[in-house]
């Protein structure tokens, strides 16, 4: 979940880019995600599917504006610059999320 909240911010803020490249390289540390991401594998996980409709919407955004995304599984212990890249999507996306009001118990 996590991985797809990343991949999720990380699409987000290429998009507000007012040009965009032709591609762009999306790597990531979950080959799962890499995977379903390239449609070799089927998501299977409810709790993964409404990330990964999202994520491929945001796919079809990139594509409407001419940007390719290409995606790139690297183990986490083999790239640690892309772990801290999605440690910091979280993160980011953690801080700018509307927070909603607590419930009183």
């Amino acid at each position: 979940m996590a991985e797809y909240e990343g991949l999720i911010e990380l699409m987000n803020l290429i998009l507000s880019r007012p040009t965009l490249p032709d591609k762009v390289e999306l790597i990531g540390d979950s080959d799962l995600i890499t995977m379903q991401m390239k449609r070799l594998y089927i998501v299977r996980e409810e709790h993964l599917q409404r990330y990964h409709a999202e994520a491929k919407q945001l796919e079809e955004a990139l594509l409407g504006r001419g940007c390719q995304p290409y995606y790139t599984y690297v183990p986490r212990d083999k790239n640690k610059a892309a772990d801290a890249q999605a440690n910091l999507a979280v993160e980011i996306a953690e801080q700018t999320r509307p927070r909603r009001p607590a419930t009183p118990i």
